[in-house]
């Protein structure tokens, strides 16, 4: 197995990383413009198969990386074991599912194209309040910092079967990180491992907290704030997740490019 490691040595203190491909390139400016109010912190936008409009629009605000892992794909619908994808397809449109999966596996990939002693990694559908300067004190070397889901999801994935009673996960959407953290090159070996197991990357890095694989600290739910919850005044971020998720963020870009 290739040896993975950091794509580049630590030359800026702290900044942020983002990913895009074809499929999530939509939201690039309702994240940019929320981010943007409140910070300017370096952003570095991992080019995981953007439209060349979209690689120019990135430039234009921070530095483009083409995702440089080219020989990693996540395996394709033939060769998951039917179970599992009788069982992924029931939860996830098959349109959607398995362009999706690629996307989430590259994730931790992309997060080793930071080129910042400290960084945080935020999905697009992200949506930033307030400066992200306090949340840097939680970019460990020696453990990761991933804000719990909410009660209600430990509830249904218990109801489930699909975690431990007493199990705790996490979301992925928000890491912040220090260069060179060995739990996230763990991750990503066990990504090469394993993938074709799971049916994302977060549901893999579970597993691995829950056998002593990677050490993670919980991270203070206003820096991953789910609406699931209630309204929070003091959320740093508010992460819009699913597919309701995805329609506010959708009618926001609206009213924001109305004349």
């Amino acid at each position: 197995m290739e040896e993975i490691r950091w794509l580049f040595p630590a030359e800026h203190s702290q900044g942020v990383v983002v990913a895009s491909d074809s499929g999530s390139e939509w939201m690039l400016p309702f994240w940019w413009y929320h981010y943007a109010q409140h910070n300017a912190f370096p952003v570095v936008f991992v080019d995981m198969g953007m439209s060349s409009s979209a690689a120019a629009w990135c430039k234009r605000r921070g530095t483009v990386i083409p995702f440089a892992f080219t020989h990693f794909h996540a395996s394709s619908r033939e060769h998951i074991d039917p179970t599992l994808v009788h069982d992924w397809e029931a939860l996830f449109p098959k349109n959607y599912l398995w362009s999706a999966r690629e996307a989430w596996f590259k994730k931790p990939f992309a997060m080793l194209h930071a080129p910042f002693k400290q960084a945080v990694w935020l999905d697009l559908d992200c949506e930033v309040y307030n400066s992200l300067a306090p949340i840097f004190e939680y970019a460990y070397a020696d453990r990761l910092a991933l804000a719990p889901e909410p009660k209600n999801t430990h509830l249904v994935l218990r109801q489930a079967n699909k975690i431990k009673e007493g199990q705790m996960v996490y979301n992925a959407g928000v890491v912040p990180y220090a260069h060179g953290n060995r739990y996230l090159i763990e991750w990503v070996n066990e990504i090469l491992l394993q993938e074709k197991h799971y049916i994302g990357d977060q549901d893999l890095l579970w597993d691995l907290v829950l056998q002593g694989k990677i050490l993670v600290d919980p991270l203070p739910a206003i820096y991953n704030w789910r609406l699931i919850d209630g309204f929070n005044g003091r959320a740093v971020i508010i992460h819009w997740v699913g597919e309701r998720g995805k329609k506010y963020i959708q009618t926001a870009l609206a009213k924001m490019n109305k004349p």
